[in-house]
């Protein structure tokens, strides 16, 4: 299980005796007093070397070397500065909700996680987790109560019931 929720359920975990695989920090630039999430990885273990990077230092002889040699770039790291979907950003595109969580976030911990794991995402909202399944080739399970959101998603993942 992955989660992205308060520090309340590392407290939760931590009552029951589960501890987290690893744990990445989503930062991002904002105006208000929480400017990162933590993301945790209960009961899996993520392969940093399934999502590659760009490489930061390119003027660094190493990376010279390695991109020379037809590499992409490096493991992910486990701090992920990527900007927040404010509400009146482009990467919105008309959605509703208030909390579109941006997809590159959303890719990089699906990316990370073993692929013979079915994604559920009990809250599915604007459908970026789901998304970023369909675009990985990932299998998907999506649940949303909200009627407006729910076919938003569905148009955003393009699936016409």
């Amino acid at each position: 299980m992955c989660i992205h929720y308060p520090e309340s359920l590392y407290k939760l975990f931590y009552y029951l005796g589960k501890f987290p695989e690893r744990i990445v920090s989503w930062v991002y630039n904002s105006n208000t007093a929480r400017q990162h999430r933590n993301i945790a990885f209960c009961g899996v273990k993520p392969d940093f070397n399934a999502v590659r990077q760009p490489y930061k230092n390119l003027n660094d002889k190493r990376i010279k070397q390695r991109i020379s040699e037809g590499k992409l770039g490096c493991k992910l790291y486990d701090w992920w500065n990527i900007n927040q979907v404010k509400n009146v950003s482009k990467d919105k595109n008309g959605l509703t909700h208030p909390c579109v969580m941006p997809l590159e976030v959303m890719e990089n911990i699906i990316g990370i996680i073993p692929k013979d794991y079915v994604i559920a995402d009990p809250f599915a909202g604007s459908g970026t987790t789901l998304l970023a399944c369909k675009k990985l080739g990932r299998e998907y399970i999506g649940i949303e109560i909200d009627k407006t959101y729910f076919n938003e998603m569905m148009q955003r993942i393009n699936i016409i019931i």
